[in-house]
């Protein structure tokens, strides 16, 4: 982990390693739980349960992280880039977004360092 950044605990056996200028958001969601970050010109949002978005609209690729299967996508929208991956086990989508060109190495960090507790109390 780079010097400041933190493992931040998200819903459900998910956490990941976020820069130390972000910051927690309160969660908004109305079908699965939730929990986001945003600061320095970026955001992060964890989507856990059955509803999570699969990404299965845009082109994306097969990748293994932390020992489980994800489709990740990487995309420009209006100025902004999207960079996410969506697990089938557990169902979790996590979506950083960042609107600085320079970070897009700071957002595939982000995704690379998702880490899915498989213990059974689903504790890290």
């Amino acid at each position: 982990m780079d010097k400041g950044w933190k493992r931040s605990k998200g819903p459900g056996r998910v956490s990941l390693e976020l820069p130390p200028d972000m910051v927690r958001d309160e969660p908004q969601s109305i079908d699965d739980p939730t929990q986001s970050w945003s600061g320095g010109g970026r955001s992060v949002l964890i989507d856990f349960g059955a509803m999570s978005d699969r990404l299965d609209r845009h082109d994306g690729r097969e990748e293994v992280i932390s020992g489980h299967r994800a489709r990740v996508v990487e995309f420009g929208d209006a100025g902004t880039y999207v960079f996410a991956a969506h697990f089938t086990d557990p169902p979790v989508t996590i979506v950083v977004r960042t609107s600085n060109p320079g970070e897009q190495e700071i957002a595939r960090r982000i995704l690379k360092s998702v880490a899915i507790d498989d213990s059974p109390k689903g504790e890290l």
